[in-house]
């Protein structure tokens, strides 16, 4: 088995596995604790240089029954076109679809959102703050998001907490 991240591929089934019901390899995916599978398939992506849309495209053409390289349609006996193959496909479509949405989100960031503080950061907000600058122009000038201006500003004491409905 080899580690990937936090997560771990495993062959069963085929020749490898003579206890396996069929002699068609397939992949199997084995969570570890603190990984997840739209985290492994986020790191796989990574490793292998693919774009997640270029992956969701592949597996989509799959999931059609379509050769993603050649636009053929796969004959009926093909893997391909077994509905438990089709399913995981499907499934595996809404992951990647998860997965480009956290990247489109995550590019969306400013560029030091959910960095840690430090003392010098929470003395410049303090200044911005009572020179009255507001939460977006805070949130500008230190490149995080105005939410965490506004939660830092209630942790050091220049606003009152916000209530939760």
């Amino acid at each position: 088995m080899t580690a990937l991240g936090r997560t771990h591929f495993a062959w069963t089934g085929g020749a490898s596995n003579p206890a396996a019901k069929s002699d068609t390899p397939e992949v199997g995916f084995a969570q570890s604790r603190r990984g997840s599978h739209l985290g492994m398939l986020a790191s796989v992506l990574e490793m292998k240089d693919m774009d997640t849309s270029e992956a969701l495209r592949i597996i989509q053409a799959l999931a059609d029954g379509v050769d993603p390289h050649s636009g053929e349609v796969f004959p009926e006996e093909s893997p391909y076109q077994h509905p438990q193959v089709v399913r995981a496909l499907f499934r595996a479509i809404e992951a990647l679809k998860r997965v480009e949405a956290t990247q489109r989100r995550q590019q969306d960031l400013p560029e030091k959102a959910g960095q840690a503080w430090d003392a010098q950061e929470d003395e410049r907000l303090c200044e911005g703050f009572d020179q009255g600058l507001t939460i977006r122009e805070l949130a500008q000038q230190h490149q995080r998001t105005p939410g965490a201006i506004q939660s830092r500003l209630e942790k050091l004491g220049k606003q009152t907490p916000r209530s939760n409905p």
